[in-house]
């Protein structure tokens, strides 16, 4: 099982909702059911075999660390999808 919360921000509220979404969206594609609530992310994950799970949590490590301040630069949709692209690329090679 993996369970993962994203929370709040300095932002403004459509910047750390295009957060949220983005990081959402990235989750789901890594197999995490997620939950959105306002700027608020719950994602889980459960019954993987262990080296998809190590994976997963890999990816969630990555997330974590880049994804931190990155509302305060999701001013706009081009920007959004430019650190999309760069966050997927990134994470298709761990």
């Amino acid at each position: 099982y993996a369970s993962f919360q994203f929370e709040g921000g300095a932002a403004d509220d459509d910047r750390r909702h295009r957060r949220v979404a983005l990081i959402g969206d990235i989750l789901e594609e890594h197999g995490f059911s997620i939950e959105l609530h306002h700027d608020t992310l719950t994602a889980r994950l459960h019954g993987l075999p262990a080296e998809e799970m190590f994976h997963a949590l890999r990816v969630l490590g990555y997330l974590s660390i880049h994804t931190r301040q990155i509302d305060m630069v999701m001013g706009n949709k081009a920007q959004t999808r430019h650190y999309e692209t760069q966050l997927r690329e990134q994470i298709a090679t761990l």
